[in-house]
């Protein structure tokens, strides 16, 4: 019996360290059905600006990329490449 209580009184202080200093904190976000449809463009310019995108038209190196995607490398020490569903394929 002396065992038992013993035990309890070492296993009571290490239970009630860990709640002591611990804290959870509980919240929630409640979303209407318009702020879900709004929230990914909410912010965006929807025009773009297309004198920007022009330099960026033409990819030089669309053989190496091709090469690159071809044998599964998708980053270079000077761009991302990025190789979609249809076949396509992206530069960053």
């Amino acid at each position: 019996m002396k065992k038992l209580i013993i035990f309890i009184l070492l296993i009571l202080p290490l239970n009630l360290k860990t709640n002591a200093f611990g804290e959870i904190i509980t919240g929630e976000i409640k979303y209407t059905k318009e702020i879900k449809e709004e929230a990914p463009v909410s912010g965006i310019n929807k025009q773009l600006n297309f004198e920007y995108i022009r330099k960026h038209l033409i990819d030089k190196n669309n053989y190496e990329n091709l090469e690159y995607l071809s044998l599964g490398v998708t980053e270079t020490k000077d761009r991302k490449l990025a190789k979609f569903s249809d076949g396509t394929y992206g530069v960053m």
